[in-house]
């Protein structure tokens, strides 16, 4: 995990900016408006769609970031 800013996006490099790239076509408006509209008097676990395998009893440590960010929950299993 690293913080873009103005001075760091210099030092991405081409993976780095590829990733970005993907992130900002697959809604990253969206998600910057919606996090900046929480409060900071709380902690928030904020993934793409559900997650998948989440178990309170799960550190989120555990989780991978392909996890957090990629997997879906199914919605239609009963």
């Amino acid at each position: 995990m690293k913080e873009i800013t103005d001075m760091s996006i210099e030092e991405l490099d081409e993976e780095m900016l590829e990733n970005m790239v993907t992130w900002q076509y697959n809604g990253s408006k969206s998600t910057i408006d919606e996090f900046s509209e929480l409060g900071s008097d709380r902690d928030y676990l904020l993934v793409h769609a559900g997650l998948e395998n989440y178990s309170p009893e799960k550190d989120i440590e555990d989780y991978s970031l392909h996890e957090l960010v990629w997997i879906r929950a199914d919605y239609d299993e009963q």
